[in-house]
C-alpha cells in the first residue's frame, strides 16, 4: 500500500526535476556561452511524456514550457518561426487536455489567460494563435 501511494509522489518529484531542466536549458545564466536549443527543451517534454503515464502531470509540464517559450520570447526578442510553431504546437495540446476536463480548466485557467495576455506584441501570429486557441475552449464562456 505504501508503496502504491509513493508512486504519484515519485512522478510529481520527476515532473518538478523536469521543470528545472527546462528553465536551464531556457534560462541559462549565461546564454551567450550556453546557447539555447529548442530541440534539447522539447526532448525534455518527449523524454517525461516516455517515463510518465500521468496525463495531467504531462499536460502541466507542457503548460510550463508554453509559460517559459512565451518569457524568454518576451526576454530575448522575436524568435523564428519555427519556435513559434513548437510553442503553439504544445498550447494547443494543453488546450486538448483542459477541454475534456473542466476541472483541470478551472486548476490552470489563470495560467492559460496570462500565456495569451504576455504573448501580446509577439510576432509571427503567436499572439492571435494563442487567443484563438484559448477562446476554442468549451468552458471559457461560461466564466
Amino acid at each position: 500500500m505504501k508503496r502504491e501511494m509513493s508512486i504519484p509522489v515519485l512522478k510529481k518529484k520527476l515532473a518538478d526535476l523536469e521543470r528545472k531542466e527546462l528553465d536551464k536549458i531556457l534560462f541559462p545564466y549565461d546564454i551567450v556561452r550556453a546557447g539555447f536549443s529548442l530541440s534539447m527543451a522539447k526532448k525534455v517534454l518527449s523524454d517525461f511524456k516516455k517515463i510518465c503515464q500521468n496525463i495531467e502531470l504531462i499536460s502541466e509540464l507542457k503548460l510550463y514550457f508554453v509559460e517559459c517559450g512565451t518569457e524568454f520570447t518576451n526576454m530575448y526578442g522575436d524568435m523564428d518561426e519555427r519556435f513559434y510553431n513548437v510553442v503553439c504546437n504544445i498550447y494547443h495540446d494543453v488546450i486538448e487536455s483542459v477541454s475534456g476536463d473542466k476541472t483541470l480548466f478551472e486548476k490552470w485557467n489563470d495560467r492559460l489567460i496570462n500565456i495569451v495576455q504576455e504573448s501580446d506584441g509577439i510576432g509571427w501570429g503567436f499572439h492571435d494563435y494563442l487567443i484563438e486557441e484559448y477562446y476554442g475552449i468549451p468552458w471559457v464562456e461560461e466564466q
